[in-house]
């Protein structure tokens, strides 16, 4: 399972400009996102924020930007680093990236434009590769994708709102590609832990944009890494524990002398006292299995649940993340309670087999 990503973040949001069009939604886009990373679910922080955006009465020049940016570096202590860029960025004749500041002038030749070149970002990251774990780099503007051309160092990933060649738009109160990556942030783009990485991410941010059918923004990834960056831990649909329950619950029909699935093939077939649905005659004792065929209320404590209907709640558990397959006795896909009612078989899916034999490696099983 991997773990949670912990490190130092520069938010950057360039709203106004001197010489380019002002945008609309930068800033917004730089502080929403620092808020949607500042926290895991449960509260703990995770990186450690700071925001760079203008307003009315300043600016966000060169110098500020590149101070920033050295600061970020400069600190970071064995740490993962995170730059978020939204704003104006121009693809210059040598097909570097400008990420424009305020005093940029796109008439003036390329030396003396004003912002921070990503190749200069680049070998800044290469200076600091000895106290880097990880270097992420999201940036939400106008052909950002020009960055394809440009070899990264290892360990360093940049999600990128557009080709070279395309525009990054604003829509509502967000940039396109923001409003994608704070849904995805959000949780839809996490693993069954929670955990939302680098490459969950652009995958669903990706699709999300194709949606609209016109086109009109794709977004890069571009990555040297040796494994995943996490960038976000969400509420986890299934905890570690009730993961290895599908290789340590056992059938109570039997005193638990049979394991539910025995190996990855296994078919269960469910019974009507996982659900008891309905009081028999003698509610404290009466059960085929001889655990208490107790009705359910939906409001018991799990102490106050019989053995049969503590497995019933695993299954709703392994069934909601799609670790499990129920079909009725015709094969047909059915719900979980008319496949202990009626009768049905449960087994697991593609993805249920994987973490079966990874839970069993991993308890020193297989």
């Amino acid at each position: 399972m991997q773990s949670m990503t912990q490190g130092q973040a520069l938010y950057v949001g360039v709203q106004r400009y001197e010489h380019h069009e002002d945008l609309r939604c930068c800033r917004a886009d730089a502080r929403d996102m620092a808020r949607a990373l500042r926290y895991d679910w449960s509260g703990n922080p995770t990186w450690e924020n700071r925001i760079l955006v203008d307003g009315d009465a300043d600016v966000v020049d060169e110098g500020r930007f590149r101070d920033e940016v050295t600061r970020m570096l400069d600190g970071a202590d064995h740490d993962a680093v995170l730059l978020y860029y939204s704003g104006h960025a121009c693809r210059l004749s040598d097909g570097d990236l400008l990420l424009a500041t305020y005093e940029d002038d796109p008439s003036a030749a390329d030396g003396d434009r004003s912002g921070l070149r990503f190749s200069e970002l680049v070998e800044e990251t290469r200076r600091h590769a000895d106290i880097l774990r990880f270097m992420v780099v999201i940036l939400d503007c106008c052909h950002a994708g020009a960055i394809a051309d440009i070899e990264l160092p290892r360990n360093m990933a940049v999600l990128a709102a557009s080709r070279g060649d395309e525009a990054a738009r604003e829509i509502g109160g967000h940039g396109r590609f923001t409003a994608a990556l704070l849904m995805g942030l959000d949780g839809a783009s996490a693993d069954v832990y929670g955990n939302v990485s680098v490459m969950s991410l652009y995958s669903d941010v990706n699709t999300i944009l194709a949606m609209d059918g016109r086109g009109f923004q794709r977004p890069v990834f571009k990555a040297f890494l040796d494994r995943d960056i996490v960038l976000n831990q969400t509420r986890a649909g299934i905890t570690p524990r009730m993961m290895s329950r599908l290789v340590d619950a056992r059938d109570p029909r039997d005193g638990g002398r049979r394991p539910v699935f025995a190996d990855r093939t296994s078919v269960f077939r469910p019974y009507p006292d996982m659900e008891a649905p309905e009081p028999d005659e003698d509610d404290e004792r009466s059960s085929v299995s001889g655990t208490g065929n107790r009705s359910r209320r939906g409001d018991e404590r799990p102490e106050e649940l019989t053995a049969d209907q503590r497995l019933m709640d695993e299954m709703k558990t392994w069934r909601d993340a799609h670790l499990i397959d129920i079909v009725d006795e015709n094969g047909r896909p059915t719900d979980l309670y008319w496949a202990c009612v009626k009768g049905g078989r449960i087994s697991l899916t593609s993805r249920g087999g994987y973490y079966f034999d990874l839970m069993k490696r991993q308890s020193g099983l297989a």
